[in-house]
């Protein structure tokens, strides 16, 4: 009855309240000809049985709470913000591990002096041979312990720094757009917008990206 397209922003992030599939954007020809822009639930579409009660939503009116929702985060500009550099803080309070990673790499020195001090005895004896033996083998193994711990937090530093970034690109965002948006921008929604969920034909609950905000809008203006 209608065609799809995969190029729009809540084609990733509106999904149905009922059954969690992604909804999925439809033209519908009507019976005077013209044409009408309509979001579906893909398991409704594809008749697959999981979902039987979710809405169709007019894209117009979808748009039209999602410019709504934006506007009403940006109106509260000192909360928006405020939740923002809570996570910058949040984020960079966990790279805290650099601190770890320094006693690490410490560790690593120390334990090189004893193996060269190791490497520097002269065994007398079967005793010392084994003495020396165990000692090499006891360096070895808080040197692969150690390799392990920096290899987790050099992965979690990675994490952080990515994350750090994708919260100051969005705090950058919160300052371009803070006088509010008068029109729908399917490029900023993907930007800013994580997930939309159709809770009815009335209500869909919108969830922003890196900080935790949601909003619960009407589609009924």
């Amino acid at each position: 009855q209608g065609k799809f397209s995969c190029k729009y922003a809540m084609t990733e992030r509106l999904v149905c309240g009922e059954c969690g599939s992604p909804y999925r954007r439809c033209t519908w020809r009507q019976r005077d000809g013209s044409y009408k822009i309509v979001w579906r639930c893909t398991s409704r579409l594809e008749s697959t049985g999981l979902c039987g009660q979710s809405p169709t939503i007019d894209e117009t009116v979808l748009h039209d709470g999602l410019l709504r929702a934006v506007n009403q985060v940006l109106e509260q500009r000192q909360v928006f913000e405020d939740a923002v550099k809570e996570s910058l803080a949040k984020a960079i309070a966990k790279q805290e591990g650099a601190d770890d990673a320094a006693a690490l790499e410490g560790q690593l020195a120390r334990l090189d002096e004893d193996f060269r001090r190791a490497l520097n005895m002269s065994p007398h004896t079967t005793e010392d041979a084994e003495r020396q033996n165990q000692e090499f083998i006891r360096i070895a193994t808080a040197k692969e312990g150690i390799h392990e711990k920096l290899r987790v937090i050099r992965q979690e530093q990675e994490v952080m720094a990515y994350g750090c970034a994708r919260v100051k690109a969005l705090y950058d965002l919160i300052d371009e757009k803070a006088t509010g948006i008068r029109e729908y921008d399917d490029n900023l929604a993907a930007r800013i917008i994580r997930q939309v969920t159709v809770q009815s034909k009335e209500q869909i609950c919108v969830k922003f990206n890196e900080i935790d905000i949601e909003l619960e809008m009407s589609l009924n203006g």
